[in-house]
């Protein structure tokens, strides 16, 4: 049993059930602006991308302005659509709430964005768990690179063997790894995961697990 004092969350997928409403954005872009044809799949196994990045595979001819049109739409019409799809996992909010109880500090990193990813929490009741959040908008590079757990080690001034983190998709170990942190898979991921491109340091069936570690 090993005693972490930082840790960091992805978001979506593994604290927030977010598939079918990611899944509904793509295909309302994907339909109004004429995108490449995908399977819900290919959708699914990009989350964990930042949306920009994305957008650009499903429309890679068009110009940054109507990159930019898509963008915007995408998001307005999440927010739209949101209250019919958005919820926490089960024991998201009992575990947030025991770790904050035993002076833990909790990070999300994330390639979702502020705006969204502050009204989604705030709606679910979990925000004001977090000491920080790190975001795409904050590190050059994004998962499965390094930065974005480098950057949460910063933010907690803490080192990579005092941290965790916790995601549902091969970018988030990935990160954790190449920035010396160990790592925990959920196994309620709906994303693809390969461990023989990097394994996790733990897999986890529920949220409630996480304390035992």
């Amino acid at each position: 049993m090993k005693n972490y004092s930082c840790y960091l969350f992805d978001a979506d997928g593994t604290l927030i059930d977010t598939a079918e409403l990611i899944y509904q954005s793509y295909a309302h872009v994907i339909s109004r602006f004429h995108g490449k044809h995908v399977t819900r799949e290919e959708i699914i196994a990009g989350i964990g991308k930042p949306l920009i990045t994305q957008l650009y595979e499903f429309f890679d001819w068009k110009t940054p302005d109507e990159l930019k049109e898509i963008n915007d739409t995408y998001e307005a019409y999440q927010f739209e659509i949101a209250g019919d799809y958005l919820k926490l996992f089960p024991g998201v909010k009992q575990v947030l709430g025991k770790l904050k109880e035993n002076g833990d500090r909790c990070v999300v990193v994330t390639s979702r964005m502020m705006p969204s990813l502050s009204v989604y929490f705030k709606i679910l009741g979990i925000y004001d768990f977090f000491d920080y959040f790190v975001t795409p908008d904050m590190t050059e590079k994004h998962k499965p690179e390094p930065d974005p757990v480098l950057k949460a080690l910063e933010l907690c001034e803490s080192e990579p063997h005092d941290a965790l983190m916790t995601g549902d998709s091969l970018f988030d170990i990935q990160s954790a790894s190449a920035a010396g942190v160990h790592s925990c898979f959920v196994t309620w991921s709906q994303a693809p995961f390969d461990s023989t491109i990097v394994a996790p340091t733990y897999r986890i069936d529920s949220m409630e697990e996480l304390l035992l570690l």
